[in-house]
């Protein structure tokens, strides 16, 4: 896994507008390896969002016919948040200012090469 290449990648999808950050979390523990952005409560989401993965992960073999949970989203009154599963336990974590969505067509790509470089 090539840190440099997945921290540019962070960077840039953390500089769209209406984005508050971005990290690559460790669903088991809920640390963060690799983040950017400028919302002060960053960690704080990211471990909580981990909960939901752990949550998810706990009850999907009471639901042998539905696959694993590959995305998550929630929404508050003040802000969005969006992760996605990775490789080896790791989710990507972004949050959203509300109002703004997502900038798919600049993040799908960045979003892509971290998940390539996340299954090494």
């Amino acid at each position: 896994m090539n840190s440099v290449e997945i921290q540019s990648n962070i960077n840039q999808i953390a500089d769209g507008e209406g984005v508050l950050g971005c990290a690559l979390v460790e669903i088991e523990a809920g640390m963060i390896w690799l983040s950017a952005g400028k919302s002060p409560q960053l960690s704080q989401y990211c471990e909580a969002v981990s909960d939901y993965w752990r949550l998810s992960d706990r009850l999907n073999k009471h639901f042998p016919e539905a696959d694993q949970l590959r995305n998550l989203s929630l929404q508050y009154g003040h802000l969005k948040i969006a992760s996605w599963r990775l490789n080896k336990g790791l989710i990507l974590v972004l949050l959203l200012a509300q109002g703004q969505e997502l900038p798919w067509e600049r993040a799908k790509p960045l979003i892509t090469k971290i998940l390539l470089e996340t299954k090494e």
